[in-house]
């Protein structure tokens, strides 16, 4: 039924014609014509090989001199991306696990998400001077990275190597799930 339809407005409609376009060019003034003058015509210049003109696209921003670079730019951290998940110092294997296990009272905690490297080792080192006379066990929030570019950890890797460097550390452990698993810190201080 709908074919019968189609035939007949194909019927109807007349096909249009296509007329043909011909550039025609006189032939006298084909001839003439030389390539010079169409470029002078079309304002088309030949470049000059002589002179050379600077192109800056995007200026680059001036870099900010810090003449006395801080004391964790200084530091040097090895291999920043494999840190120990758990760490103990002499001999007192059983540490990290207890902290895991929730034996030892937290007595302060401190969250270090959206600082930057240097800015958070120095937190966290004042909160450990401060600390270390009066807390047993502190956490430390800093996160698991999954927020972060490409879901790497920021400052998971290099709390933790800081923390192998500093005398008053004992031990310290990942979190347990309930605690907040690879995203803390347990650490246990001496007194």
């Amino acid at each position: 039924m709908w074919q019968d339809k189609l035939k007949k407005l194909k019927k109807q409609t007349k096909p249009v014609e296509k007329k043909k376009v011909s550039t025609v060019v006189p032939e006298s003034r084909s001839q003439d014509i030389k390539f010079s003058d169409y470029c002078r015509e079309n304002h088309i210049y030949p470049i000059k090989h002589d002179t050379i003109e600077p192109v800056t696209l995007n200026p680059q921003p001036q870099r900010r001199i810090n003449p006395e670079p801080t004391y964790y730019e200084q530091m040097d951290f090895f291999d920043e991306l494999n840190s120990d998940a758990t760490f103990y110092r002499h001999g007192q294997k059983n540490i990290p696990k207890e902290l895991r296990l929730g034996k030892f009272k937290i007595d302060a905690t401190l969250d270090l998400h959206n600082y930057s490297k240097a800015h958070a080792l120095d937190l966290l080192d004042r909160f450990i001077d401060t600390n270390s006379q009066n807390a047993k066990c502190i956490k430390i929030i800093h996160g698991q990275g999954t927020n972060s570019q490409n879901n790497h950890a920021v400052l998971l890797n290099i709390v933790r190597k800081y923390l192998q460097r500093l005398p008053q550390v004992i031990a310290y452990s990942y979190g347990s799930p309930k605690q907040g698993g690879n995203g803390i810190t347990l650490v246990k201080l001496s007194r």
